[in-house]
């Protein structure tokens, strides 16, 4: 009896030990390269979910008014596609999961086009503060003998221009329709330009790259036959959506000529009312100089009331006829009557910057002195490139330069043409700490840039140093002179 209850026993410890590892053995078996995959892609979507997809310059927000809800309504949408693919992984429901995976995807792709078409200020906003970099990271290249100097002479400013369109996706001829040319509709059209990239966060990248690795994780568990399956709904949704997409951007186009065939007949009434449906259905033509000029002009001819657009059409007039100081009046007279016309904040700006190149311009020029033959060496005050060359020069006309740079930061904050061109005026009035103000906010905007200006950050760095030299701090200043020429060093504690 004791030995059978004994063989019972023993019978009983071997059945639980081969259930346990039997489980065990269960549990090996996910560990497959499939849901490996499946594993780093969730972790990675996990990630695109934490950062955010688009920044744009802390000023932008507080002063222009941007939605920031619309701007991250589509990483909201795809929040919860984490919670729901664990949920219908649990449930086994692999096909679901897939197709949810396709579904989220989509939102990550059209996202160029959301912020384009649907949020204008917020494209109008990327697009100026590229063009803007650009031109100020060009202008310390090109000047770069003079605007390096501590004593800075002869320093040609270069005019700006706003922003005239952004709306460049016209049908011009019918080499648009060539496959030659597509990349403009991907580009103009979908919203895949330089200026949105610039700006992008990881976020955005992370949301995308999870999304297809996940993917590749469950059709290494299908199969290759599964994918292709799924492939071909795939790629007829997708031609379906970007057929509807394109036949938004034709029709707009089609629309906006037959405006042009209308106000020629002097239908200007209809010319209004097909305007402002027009600008419901693409927004970008909000910010476009021509359609809102002949918008302005056919209120005008129909008798309407004045309005913040006739203004900024007749500014327009007076911009273009180079009557800065009339141009100014007008524009300011439209933003005080409609505070959220983006477009005619960036013509003020540029009508105040150019009023103050016109100032620093202005600069009596400084004439060599005559050697004579008696002297062999001349005096140091003879050349333009000696620190005392500046102590008998007015800068009377920085000084007025400057007040401009500073009104056209309060119309348009963080514009980066104004900021360049402040630093330089404040460094030719000797105002060392205001200058180095001016670099801190250039540095800090810089940050936003993917990828920065590293010719205009170098130019940052530097009026640091001459801040930190006029102030007796030496080490500091040898610090920061190595920041101009060594980008590893600029996240290092000073």
């Amino acid at each position: 009896m004791l030995e059978t209850l004994t063989k019972r026993k023993v019978a009983t410890e071997d059945k639980v030990v081969i259930i346990e590892y039997e489980r065990w053995l269960s549990w090996l078996t996910l560990l497959n390269r499939g849901n490996i995959t499946i594993f780093c892609g969730c972790l990675m979507l996990l990630g695109g979910l934490i950062y955010p997809w688009y920044q744009l310059p802390s000023l932008a927000g507080s002063s222009f008014g941007i939605n920031s809800f619309l701007l991250n309504l589509p990483r909201l949408m795809v929040a919860p596609l984490s919670l729901t693919l664990f949920l219908v992984i649990v449930w086994e429901r692999q096909k679901s999961a897939r197709w949810l995976l396709w579904g989220g995807l989509l939102i990550p792709l059209l996202f160029p086009y959301f912020v384009h078409t649907w949020l204008p200020d917020v494209s109008y906003l990327t697009t100026a503060y590229y063009q803007q970099g650009r031109q100020a990271a060009a202008f310390s290249e090109n000047h770069l003998p003079e605007v390096q100097a501590q004593w800075k002479q002869n320093i040609i400013l270069e005019p700006v221009a706003p922003i005239r369109s952004l709306a460049d996706l016209s049908l011009s001829d019918s080499r648009f329709f060539q496959l030659s040319a597509w990349d403009r509709v991907v580009q103009e059209g979908l919203g895949y330009k330089p200026s949105f990239l610039a700006f992008t966060h990881k976020g955005w990248e992370l949301t995308m790259i999870g999304i297809i690795i996940t993917l590749m994780g469950f059709y290494l568990k299908d199969g290759l036959g599964t994918w292709l399956t799924d492939l071909k709904l795939v790629a007829l949704t997708a031609a379906l959506l970007f057929s509807c997409i394109l036949f938004l951007l034709i029709g707009t186009n089609i629309v906006n000529y037959n405006l042009d065939v209308w106000f020629a007949q002097g239908q200007y009434q209809r010319v209004v009312d097909t305007s402002q449906k027009l600008q419901f259905w693409y927004p970008p033509f909000k910010a476009d100089e021509a359609f809102l000029k002949r918008l302005g002009e056919a209120q005008f001819y129909s008798n309407q009331e004045l309005t913040a657009l006739n203004y900024f059409i007749k500014g327009l007039e007076q911009y273009r006829g180079g009557n800065l100081e009339h141009a100014q009046v007008d524009f300011q007279t439209a933003w005080e009557l409609q505070p959220d016309f983006i477009a005619v904040r960036g013509y003020l700006a540029s009508v105040l910057i150019n009023q103050g190149v016109n100032a620093w311009h202005e600069f009596p020029s400084i004439k060599l002195s005559p050697l004579s033959n008696k002297r062999r060496v001349p005096y140091k005050r003879s050349f333009l490139d000696t620190s005392q060359s500046l102590e008998t020069s007015p800068t009377y006309q920085a000084a007025i330069a400057a007040e401009f740079f500073e009104e056209a930061l309060t119309v348009f904050p963080g514009h980066m043409t104004a900021l360049n061109y402040l630093m330089l005026a404040r460094a030719i009035n000797h105002q060392w700490g205001e200058s180095a103000q001016v670099a801190r906010e250039i540095i800090d905007i810089e940050q936003y840039f993917h990828p920065p200006h590293l010719s205009l950050l170098g130019q940052a760095y530097l009026h640091l140093t001459w801040n930190d030299y006029h102030r007796g701090d030496l080490a500091t200043a040898w610090k920061r002179y190595r920041q101009t020429v060594d980008p590893k060093t600029w996240k290092q504690p000073m």
